[in-house]
């Protein structure tokens, strides 16, 4: 019986040499015909027809992979699968598969576990929807404002300037709010990133990247969180 599949892994990902390697090498071993092409950041795409060439690839700065599509298919094209890692924020990591049904239940038992591996430890930070930060802060902000700069009497009417004032200030809220945003969203980009290519250079790189992460990042954060806890319990 003929089946299809399609998956969206949405969680963000290192991929090493080692992970392509178990991608590419179960679907040869069932005598797919396979290719990967590869979106890189100096805007060309290369193609690559074999396993050793792709893992060959330099991965350097300027030419870094952004995105690998592992694309297989059959002689006799009844079988057909295609695996998506990075290129798109939503889901990072995608699977199609075509084929007799108990080709697709092993090929998905097989990724499922191969995927989830490859899954980084700062998944949740790396997508979380950073409108479910700014909404809160924006609404925060807002109230507090109006408080602090409640009048001390209430007023028959609001009066033009009032409104104005109070229009301009939501309006600059909201710029705060956005320019803030931004740059969280800049800085997670680099420090957290959604798809790692751990190949070819790209291994230095992911290596420095943890380093930062584990020590300057989250040493800083694990800094403030003491001094907020222990000057309490000291002041006492």
């Amino acid at each position: 019986m003929k089946a299809k599949l399609r998956v969206d892994v949405p969680h963000a990902f290192v991929a090493k040499g080692a992970d392509l390697g178990k991608i590419w090498q179960l679907f040869a071993a069932d005598g797919m015909k396979l290719s990967a092409t590869v979106r890189c950041k100096d805007d060309i795409v290369r193609e690559f027809t074999s396993l050793d060439e792709l893992l060959a690839y330099e991965n350097p700065v300027r030419a870094a992979m952004l995105s690998i599509e592992i694309s297989a298919r059959s002689s006799d094209w009844e079988s057909s699968a295609e695996v998506t890692l990075g290129g798109k924020y939503r889901s990072p990591m995608s699977l199609s598969l075509g084929g007799e049904e108990a080709l697709i239940t092993k090929w998905q038992s097989s990724l499922a576990d191969t995927l989830d591996g490859m899954r980084s430890w700062y998944s949740r930070i790396a997508t979380l929807d950073l409108f479910y930060v700014a909404m809160p802060l924006f609404v925060v902000l807002m109230f507090s404002l109006q408080v602090s700069d409640a009048p001390a009497a209430p007023k028959s009417a609001v009066t033009f300037q009032r409104t104005l004032y109070l229009t301009v200030l939501a309006l600059g809220l909201m710029a705060l709010v956005y320019f803030i945003g931004s740059a969280i969203s800049r800085l997670r980009a680099r420090f957290f990133p959604v798809a790692t290519f751990a190949v070819g250079q790209g291994i230095a790189r992911h290596a420095f990247g943890e380093q930062i992460r584990w020590v300057v990042i989250i040493g800083f954060v694990i800094s403030v969180l003491a001094s907020l806890f222990v000057t309490p319990i000291l002041a006492i």
